[in-house]
């Protein structure tokens, strides 16, 4: 991997961890409940995923 793909990987690794930190801390900020801490959860799980997918789908656009 060369010096410009590397760089590019770790800052999308940064922006992914930005993100799931703002998903968590909307997900807390929510009522709480046994009922709605699931379905927040299923939620930050959904939101984690499409996070995964974008920061694959860009690393693989540089490679």
């Amino acid at each position: 991997m060369n010096e410009t793909n590397k760089n590019h990987q770790e800052q999308l690794l940064v922006e992914a961890s930005e993100l799931r930190k703002a998903v968590n801390a909307a997900g807390y900020r929510a009522d709480s409940g046994p009922f709605l801490d699931e379905v927040r959860q299923e939620r930050i799980d959904d939101l984690g995923a499409c996070v995964d997918a974008h920061i694959g789908c860009k690393s693989r656009s540089f490679r």
